[in-house]
């Protein structure tokens, strides 16, 4: 988790209006790890 995603997430991660934000920062992380995992698992 990065602090985008923490962000979008806010205080409440079962609080419904939160979920369009936290998913557009939870698919912008894994565009920017994808790499890395593709590597670790070769």
């Amino acid at each position: 988790v990065d602090d985008a995603s923490l962000a979008a997430i806010g205080v409440n991660p079962l609080d419904p209006s939160t979920r369009p934000a936290s998913a557009r920062a939870g698919r912008e992380l894994g565009r920017r790890v994808a790499s890395q995992v593709a590597a670790f698992w070769g």
